[in-house]
């Protein structure tokens, strides 16, 4: 009887460990990935295990625990620096965001003078139209005027009044401003060219 029921877990057995023992062997070219995935877990867990021996295996001395504490507290003073440093940054950032705030507005309240100078510029640009025109018709009436000779200017001029003359002398070019003196008064002339020196 206890012969059958080794015979049994024989049969049983014996085919699960050659299984086994195949798979084993086979895996690797069954499912690369995943013996990959294996080894590398293989690897870090090994890696972990050495790095905690070798932590173990260190003397720790009490020079040692200074040296740490001191580095500790540098670090955490230079976290603390950083920390004020981002904050002051961070006043910076909303001290720029106001100026920039006041700088869109100030843009949109030049943007609207522009708007509003535009829609003048027409009529601003029709009134120098209309005193250009005046100034070459007046310009024109000077030539006219002037090309007369001394004694039929004679009596014209002195219908005038001073800030008229004045007006025509400084219209007419060099020939006819002397032509426009000769015609005066030489009490008259003097006092237009006084005048005109001021």
């Amino acid at each position: 009887m206890l012969n059958k029921v080794l015979k049994i877990l024989g049969i049983l057995f014996v085919p699960f460990l050659v299984l086994l023992i195949v798979m084993y062997f086979l895996y690797p070219r069954i499912n690369p990935e995943g013996y990959q995935e294996i080894v590398e877990r293989f690897d870090e867990t090994s890696a972990e295990s050495a790095r905690i021996a070798d932590f173990r295996g260190m003397d720790i001395n009490p020079q040692h625990m200074d040296s740490l504490q001191a580095e500790m507290n540098r670090l955490l003073a230079e976290r603390q620096n950083l920390e004020a440093v981002v904050d002051s940054l961070m006043t910076q950032k909303e001290q720029m965001l106001s100026v920039i705030d006041t700088l869109e507005s100030q843009r949109d309240s030049v943007e609207m003078q522009t708007v509003s100078l535009n829609e003048r510029v027409p009529e601003g640009l029709e009134e120098t139209a209309a005193s250009t025109q005046s100034s070459e018709e007046f310009a024109e009436r000077v030539k006219s005027l002037l090309n007369l000779e001394e004694e039929e200017l004679a009596p014209i001029l002195s219908n005038l009044e001073d800030p008229q003359l004045i007006r025509l002398y400084y219209s007419a070019g060099s020939i006819q401003r002397e032509k426009l003196l000769r015609s005066l008064s030489p009490e008259r002339a003097a006092r237009i060219m006084q005048k005109i020196m001021l």
